[in-house]
């Protein structure tokens, strides 16, 4: 895949990446744990293979972008570890992610940001990206 800079490099998610992915979601405030496991993973990439992407460096996960491509064109859990962060790493998974789309037809990549977090709105509109709406997310855990 693409390089993100000296001794980074960006690869499809492996299964032994979990541990280490989760506590980057984590440390972003990005972790939920019903769409976060290791078996919503799986389905996620036997239905769009290479869809999770992470950024190494010395064997470690150290960010990650989940591409949904199965719903229209998302990209969902942008994060990057906070030591690594102003290394064009998260630019470079933005990056590939809309590759990835653009590949695949989509013409429009949809972000979902947390309205609160102004820092990220201006990062991705330097990048192009412009606030559609004002949409609220609600959720409900579905008890069997």
């Amino acid at each position: 895949m693409s390089h993100a800079g000296i001794g980074i490099k960006l690869r499809r998610y492996q299964e032994k990446d979990f541990n280490p992915l989760r506590a980057v979601l984590k440390e972003a405030g990005l972790f939920y744990p019903h769409w976060d496991n290791p078996s919503s993973l799986k389905q996620k990439l036997r239905s769009s293979p290479g869809s999770v992407i992470v950024a190494v460096k010395d064997d470690k996960v150290i960010g990650c972008v989940y591409v949904l491509s199965e719903i229209g064109g998302s990209l969902a859990h942008l994060a990057v570890k906070a030591e690594f962060r102003t290394r064009g790493i998260g630019e470079q998974l933005l990056k590939t992610g809309e590759d990835f789309l653009r590949k695949r037809g989509v013409k429009e990549v949809v972000l979902w940001v947390n309205s609160k977090n102004t820092a990220l709105h201006g990062y991705y509109r330097k990048r192009g990206y412009v606030q559609r709406n004002s949409y609220l997310r609600f959720t409900k855990a579905l008890r069997r």
